[in-house]
């Protein structure tokens, strides 16, 4: 081999070198994180079921009960009506824009 291509191969050594190291950092990394999430996932797991029925049976509750039933449809609407003209002003400022 000449020497120009001696150390054009030894470059090139050294990129794919890099470019494996880069790979299994890459890789160690994700597998870090995916354990994290799952570990997060399992600890939050039993508090988020427990929060989903509570908050089913004071959905129930409120339903049963007129006062609150009327007091969260008035609110309600009110809210969702206040959303949609909130997206309609953006969508239209989007348009102008």
């Amino acid at each position: 081999m000449m020497e120009m291509e001696k150390v054009t191969a030894l470059q090139n050594l050294g990129f794919m070198s890099f470019v494996h190291h880069a790979e299994h950092d890459i890789s160690h990394d994700a597998h870090v994180v995916a354990h994290g999430l799952s570990t997060a996932a399992k600890a939050v797991g039993p508090y988020a079921s427990w929060a989903a029925k509570e908050t089913w049976k004071g959905a129930n509750a409120c339903a049963a009960n007129p006062t609150c039933k009327a007091a969260v449809e008035k609110y309600g609407t009110e809210a969702v009506e206040a959303a949609m003209k909130k997206g309609l002003m953006q969508q239209q400022i989007i348009i102008l824009i």
